[in-house]
């Protein structure tokens, strides 16, 4: 039975792993997308998951400020409005943990982190929506602000993530 031995480098990484960590950043300099089958560094996988998952929370709490609003709004064309909204919102969520689960990880561990307050998403959806102006606000800077923020991930490196935001960015720009 022969023995393997494996050749290590300075740096403690065998001559495969920066065969493989070499191939990658090339890829990604190419502006190629990393594919869920495709080797990725360990840190790159969970940075990605932290972000995605911390992506979806903040899709899934954003709901709930102008949720809140659904049975108050002023009319009904202004509930249907707000309904639309909230089940886009929810869907953002969902292509987003669907997303995440490629690199590995359970969707419901990642929610049950969030409704454990372990997990973070965006603070933002802390204030308190006092009042129907507080919805117009959300609609105007909040929506906004991610339109210009999640553009760029749609042209990502990590092709799940940039295919989900493509779909999310043309309904946050019909959000808005």
């Amino acid at each position: 039975m022969k023995s393997q031995i494996t050749t290590k480098t300075i740096s403690g990484k065998s001559t495969d792993e920066e065969k493989h960590q070499s191939h990658f950043e090339e890829r990604i300099q190419s502006g190629e997308r990393i594919e869920p089958k495709g080797w990725m560094p360990e840190r790159f996988r969970k940075q990605l998951t932290r972000m995605i998952s911390q992506h979806a929370h903040s899709e899934v709490i954003g709901m709930y400020p102008e949720g809140n609003w659904i049975t108050r709004a002023p009319t009904l064309r202004r509930k249907l409005g707000l309904l639309a909204k909230v089940q886009d919102e929810c869907g953002h969520g969902l292509y987003l943990y669907c997303a995440a689960e490629t690199l590995g990880v359970d969707r419901n561990d990642l929610f049950e982190e969030l409704l454990d307050g372990k997990a973070k998403y965006s603070s933002i959806f802390n204030y308190p929506t006092l009042s129907w102006a507080d919805i117009g606000v959300i609609g105007w800077l909040v929506d906004g602000a991610a339109i210009i923020n999640q553009t760029p991930l749609a042209k990502c490196s990590y092709g799940p993530y940039a295919r989900a935001m493509k779909h999310i960015c043309k309904e946050e720009s019909f959000h808005l």
